[in-house]
């Protein structure tokens, strides 16, 4: 993994203060929670797909953006920002759907693996 991938990825000066501040083992519980709300998160932005709704679709990435925030996970952040106030039809948003689903995947990767290297 980069060094340049994960700063692109993470918040690093977020992070790093964390594990100063609280540890490396919570760190690892707030990654968790995350990974575990993720799945909600993500169903919920189907379910605003499926049922054709625009203000659970901006509900829903928006709440999705602010836990990808508290974690530092800036490039997803990012992507939310702009996905919350999209307005597409429904093929196209379950093809965002589907990107920001693997872009989620990477970056916990990124997330996980740079966790991995703290001592």
């Amino acid at each position: 993994m980069s060094t340049k991938q994960v700063s692109e990825t993470l918040n690093i000066e977020l992070l790093q203060g964390y594990f100063d501040t609280l540890g490396k083992e919570m760190l690892e519980k707030m990654y968790a929670l995350y990974r575990q709300q993720t799945t909600i998160y993500l169903a919920d932005i189907n379910n605003a797909v499926t049922q054709n709704s625009e203000s659970l679709w901006q509900e829903s990435c928006h709440k999705m953006k602010g836990a990808a925030a508290s974690v530092g996970l800036v490039r997803l952040h990012s992507r939310l920002v702009t996905l919350e106030k999209i307005t597409a039809d429904s093929v196209e948003k379950e093809k965002l759907l589907a990107e920001l689903t693997q872009q989620n995947n990477a970056d916990m990767k990124v997330f996980k693996s740079w966790l991995s290297a703290l001592d």
